[in-house]
């Protein structure tokens, strides 16, 4: 069973659609570091998150959980998530997703942060 900080780096960058190496680069560490903190072998410090958390704009207290989940079950649990969202909800993330580069860009312009 791997741990929950492994595989919320995992999913993170699947979510992404980063390879290893280009999390990697960004993180300032080698992809043999990001496939063992994946694998669980090896656990990110704490500037690796901040700049993960900060770079990606993902939730720190994915990082924070107590509990142990694979792949599998934080998969399940996602899928129910949706199952059990109305109709209205599922559009809505549905074209959230589909728009989700621009908006991000948008809001980006919105605070005055610049991708330079």
């Amino acid at each position: 069973m791997v741990s929950y900080v492994a595989s919320a780096f995992k999913n993170i960058r699947d979510i992404k659609g980063l390879t290893q190496e280009e999390l990697a680069e960004a993180l300032g560490v080698t992809a043999g570091h990001v496939g063992m903190i994946e694998q669980g072998r090896a656990k990110p410090s704490y500037e690796v998150m901040d700049k993960l958390v900060n770079e990606y704009g993902v939730d720190a207290n994915l990082f924070f959980r107590s509990e142990v989940l694979d792949d599998k079950t934080v998969g399940v649990a996602f899928i129910n998530s949706i199952r059990s969202m109305s109709p209205q909800f599922k559009g809505f993330i549905k074209l959230y997703s589909q728009h989700m580069d621009q908006l991000s860009i948008e809001l980006r312009e919105l605070e005055g942060i610049s991708d330079e």
